[in-house]
């Protein structure tokens, strides 16, 4: 017999007590996107919102997270979460992106196990009562994780599975980050691009807020090895902020046409 509490229209909705699952086809009726996939930069794109998360569009309040970023002003480190937060996709449970690198949240690269274990993943645990779902949570333990980021790795090379087959695998196992946890990683590497994008260009400062966005948006999507080593014309234009010519120069390989048009957009805003 098929679960009638699923479908189209149900989903998880987060309140102050917990997680419900419950039929709201406002929110829940709709497809959950798509993140962009990895093009071999520092790490690898997400695969999007992940069946069994929930759709959380706007959910991050951003100024909680002002502490991780003290050198980002608060409206302008919103823009950029924001952005970013738009093209990778959230997942709360670690998946493989399309390298077969082990990722979470917003785009988090898990290089070891090691890694995964330094994070406050929980086990979700399921009561049913009158129709709802109630979700709870127990912190997951260290051989969980290692076990858990294992597996990630073996369904990844299940050569007989599809793709959305292997998210499907990933997303149903259970272990989860918490919102607070996948935006604070976020902001810590925002952070970090920060300081390395005042490095590669002079006078990022004074840029204007538009050019800042996409470059962080390059930075955090291929690493800021491969923005400084891959793209010298297009670094070339930033430094002279001849932003016509940096857009033109701003594609991407491995990723969505609109991922690229809406930085080329940024930039060109930016003259």
């Amino acid at each position: 017999m098929s679960d009638p509490n699923s479908g189209s229209g149900w989903g998880v909705s987060h309140t102050p007590y917990g997680d419900v699952r419950n039929y709201n086809p406002n929110e829940f009726g709709g497809s959950t996107g798509g993140g962009e996939g990895g093009n071999g930069g520092s790490r690898g794109g997400n695969s999007g919102n992940q069946p069994g998360t929930g759709s959380y569009s706007g959910r991050f309040s951003v100024g909680s997270f002002s502490a991780d970023a003290p050198n980002i002003g608060s409206d302008e480190l919103k823009e950029i979460f924001n952005n970013i937060a738009r093209w990778e996709g959230v997942s709360h449970n670690m998946y493989a992106d399309s390298e077969g690198n082990v990722t979470v949240g917003i785009g988090t690269l898990l290089s070891t196990a090691d890694d995964a274990v330094k994070l406050g993943f929980h086990n979700r645990r399921v009561t049913r009562g009158h129709g709802d779902e109630i979700v709870g949570y127990v912190r997951s333990s260290e051989g969980e994780i290692r076990s858990n980021f294992q597996r990630v790795k073996d369904v990844y090379n299940d050569k007989s599975l599809s793709y959305r087959q292997k998210v499907l695998e990933w997303s149903g196992s259970g272990m989860v980050l918490t919102d607070n946890e996948i935006g604070s990683l976020a902001t810590k590497h925002i952070n970090r691009d920060r300081a390395a994008l005042q490095g590669l260009y002079a006078g990022f400062d004074s840029f204007p807020r538009s050019a800042k966005v996409a470059l962080h948006d390059m930075a955090y999507n291929m690493g800021i090895s491969k923005l400084r080593n891959g793209f010298p014309r297009f670094n070339d234009a930033v430094n002279r902020r001849d932003w016509a010519a940096a857009s033109a120069e701003s594609h991407r390989v491995g990723i969505s046409d609109d991922r690229n048009n809406a930085t080329r957009e940024q930039l060109l805003r930016a003259r």
